[in-house]
């Protein structure tokens, strides 16, 4: 028990967040977190698409999961969002994205879009759904990241 003890406050003082998954009578696990510690994952997943496997274009793909499309299939291969953006803002036309080279930074930049869950189980279901779908080259959990220096202090670029 001391143990357990020690590494609690250890991981207090560290900034850590160590949860307890809880099942309830709905076996819907829900996260309980230490309080005045971050719990660093969003519910969130970043999800890089090949557009030609998909045959249509991102802002087509988001579309069609912001409308809650009757096509429950649409929803159900990309594990059901409760919301969908892309995500970059700044958005190119179509032919302008297909005409640049697959590994061009900017045509993955495009080819990105931020799919929202409601809750940490969706999250994960949607994570492994995905892993499965064949238009996806990469996808990644949202995180909340900070600053590994001070902002404030001037980067030396003279190296």
């Amino acid at each position: 028990m001391t143990l357990f003890r020690y590494a609690l406050a250890l991981s207090a003082a560290l900034g850590l967040s160590i949860q307890a998954s809880a099942q309830d009578s709905s076996s819907v696990s829900t996260i309980t977190s230490i309080p005045n510690t971050p719990y660093f994952y969003t519910n969130e997943l970043i999800v890089e698409l090949d557009t030609n496997a998909l045959g249509q274009g991102i802002d087509d793909v988001v579309a069609t999961l912001q409308s809650r499309s009757t096509n429950a299939g649409v929803l159900e291969r990309f594990g059901s969002p409760s919301n969908a953006r892309a995500l970059s803002r700044i958005r190119m036309p179509q032919p302008s994205v297909a005409a640049l080279d697959a590994a061009d930074p900017e045509r993955r930049l495009q080819s990105m879009v931020v799919l929202q869950f409601p809750n940490d189980d969706a999250t994960r279901r949607a994570q492994m759904a995905l892993a499965r779908h064949p238009a996806v080259i990469a996808q990644s959990r949202n995180v909340i990241g900070r600053y590994s220096t001070d902002p404030l202090i001037p980067v030396d670029t003279e190296l």
